[in-house]
């Protein structure tokens, strides 16, 4: 196993997985956060659900 071969993390947009991405960049100084299109549509369906609830 070789550590240039992780370079990318995707999460969600969770505040302690943001935080494992900025530690885990000790380790892999070229490591990049990525949040999940999925993960990120449902946060935007959530808000929009909330912003026109009765």
């Amino acid at each position: 196993y070789e550590a240039s071969l992780a370079e990318i993390i995707v999460t969600d947009v969770a505040e302690f997985m943001r935080k494992c991405g900025r530690d885990l960049r000790f380790f892999y100084p070229s490591l990049m956060h990525v949040t999940c299109i999925c993960h990120l549509l449902h946060r935007v369906v959530d808000k929009v659900k909330d912003h026109f609830a009765d």
